[in-house]
C-alpha cells in the first residue's frame, strides 16, 4: 500500500471513532450486563438468575434500573440498600443489594434509580428456609448478591 492509502484509511478510522459519540472512558466503563436496555421480562429473568446462580455473574459490571428499597435485616440488624425490579405483570419482584462507593448519599425509598456496580456475594449464616430449618442441613448455600462500589447514575 502506498502512503496515501494508509493515511486515508487512518483518517477514516479516526473519523468513525469520533462519530460514535463515546469517549474512551465511556466505552471502557460500559457494563458487562446492561439491564436498562432489556424488556421487563428479560430484566426480571436475569435478576432472578443472578440471585439463584450468582457464581455466573460475580465480577461482572451490572447496570440496572428499578425502585430503591431500604430495609434492616431482622437477624443481623444490618441496614441494606437494594434495587428492586418487577416482572412484566408486576406480580413478582426481585432485588439486588448495592453499596455506594465513597459514602455517597442514598435516595429516599421508592425512588426510581439506575445503579451500576460490580456484582459480588456475601453470606448470611442466619438465613432459614422456614422457621427452624437451616439450609445447610440440606446442602443449600444461600449467597446474597450485592453490587459493590456502586454508583447511582439516575435518580
Amino acid at each position: 500500500m502506498n502512503v496515501r492509502k494508509i493515511l486515508g484509511l487512518a483518517l477514516c478510522l479516526c473519523l468513525l471513532g469520533s462519530l460514535s459519540g463515546k469517549t474512551k472512558a465511556e466505552s471502557a466503563a460500559a457494563p458487562d450486563i446492561d439491564l436498562t436496555a432489556m424488556s421487563g421480562t428479560m430484566v426480571y429473568s436475569i435478576v432472578y438468575d443472578m440471585v439463584w446462580n450468582p457464581g455466573n455473574y460475580v465480577g461482572k459490571t451490572i447496570k440496572m434500573s428499578g425502585i430503591y428499597a431500604r430495609y434492616t435485616s431482622d437477624d443481623t440488624g444490618t441496614l441494606h440498600h437494594a434495587c428492586v425490579v418487577q416482572d412484566a405483570t408486576a406480580c413478582c419482584a426481585q432485588g439486588i443489594d448495592f453499596e455506594l462507593a465513597d459514602g455517597a448519599a442514598y435516595p429516599e425509598p421508592n425512588t426510581e434509580i439506575t445503579v451500576i456496580g460490580t456484582l459480588d456475594t456475601y453470606r448470611n449464616e442466619n438465613i432459614q428456609l422456614a422457621p427452624g430449618i437451616d439450609p445447610a442441613q440440606y446442602g443449600i448455600v444461600l449467597d446474597i448478591c450485592i453490587l459493590r462500589n456502586a454508583e447511582l447514575t439516575d435518580w
